[in-house]
């Protein structure tokens, strides 16, 4: 005997495989046409490989962040004593502008500024006896055109990166001790980029940076017999920031 259920469940089966077919090959056509070329489903050209490194191309931002000192500068010594010079430790600030001209290269020109001050360690000619004495006010100020070199696919949301740069560096104070030169100096070191949404994204960078300055021989009381003069000067610049992509 034939179940009354069983024709009705075949004909209402069949009517959906029917409506199926003739939907899908125009769902998909949608789909296919709502996609970048060469991108999955919800993805941008910009997320996929470095297929997207021509978009937002420019991108303009600022930092802040710690100028770190640190690193012996000279060693002077006389009769009586020994003196080493170290820069401070001060607040760094700056912006830059940035170009992608490659696919995992970016050129940027990058400006700071710090006042991190001059650190005079005096000591016995056998090392004994630290004292250190504020020698002088310093301001760093600093233009660099730096490369960044991605060390995977731009697209990616987390993106660390390489830097390497060359510029000048000013140094200048209000103490007359110090001599106000601009000297070459270079930058290097690296960084992490986190993109936010495609035209944002925010950095940090570690990096290290070489220059040079000049300071007077100068009568100072609490440095009798001090000698100085030309000093290359190592910083450690830490900062966080902001990129505006366009």
């Amino acid at each position: 005997m034939a179940n009354p259920w069983v024709a009705p469940l075949r004909r209402r089966s069949a009517s959906v495989t029917l409506l199926a077919s003739l939907l899908l090959p125009p769902l998909q056509a949608l789909a296919q046409e709502g996609e970048e070329p060469g991108a999955a489903a919800g993805q941008s050209e910009y997320a996929i490989s470095d297929s997207g490194w021509k978009s937002h191309r420019f991108y303009i931002g600022g930092f802040g962040g710690q100028m770190n000192g640190g690193t012996s500068l000279g060693l002077t010594e006389n009769v009586f004593f020994r003196t080493e010079f170290n820069t401070g430790d001060d607040t760094l600030w700056g912006g830059r502008v940035g170009w992608v001209f490659a696919p995992r290269f970016e050129l940027e020109l990058e400006l700071g500024r710090s006042s991190p001050g001059l650190v005079a360690t005096l000591t016995d000619l056998q090392g004994q006896n630290k004292t250190e004495v504020e020698f002088a006010d310093l301001r760093i100020t600093y233009l660099m055109a730096v490369v960044n070199y991605s060390m995977i696919e731009r697209g990616r949301r987390l993106v660390p990166y390489l830097s390497l740069g060359i510029g000048t560096v000013r140094a200048d104070s209000d103490d007359e001790k110090i001599v106000r030169a601009r000297k070459p100096g270079i930058i290097f070191g690296g960084g992490l980029r986190i993109r936010v949404i495609e035209a944002l994204a925010l950095r940090a960078d570690v990096r290290g940076m070489r220059s040079g300055f000049g300071a007077k021989q100068q009568d100072v009381d609490d440095l009798p017999g001090v000698f100085v003069g030309d000093y290359n000067a190592s910083h450690l610049l830490w900062s966080f920031g902001l990129d505006i992509r366009f």
